[in-house]
């Protein structure tokens, strides 16, 4: 995506520049939320 952090990440999203790459930004976001709960919460990424 080019963005250095989340933050640069979030205003690129709330200014619309990546909305013609929403499938992109979904994977990206989905791998950071599942990367921080594996530190915070594995438990929390198993299936019951």
């Amino acid at each position: 995506m080019g963005c250095a952090d989340d933050a640069e990440l979030a205003r690129l999203i709330r200014r619309g520049d990546l909305d013609d790459r929403l499938p992109e930004v979904r994977d990206l976001v989905w791998a950071s939320v599942r990367d921080k709960l594996a530190v915070a919460n594995p438990a929390y990424l198993l299936v019951p």
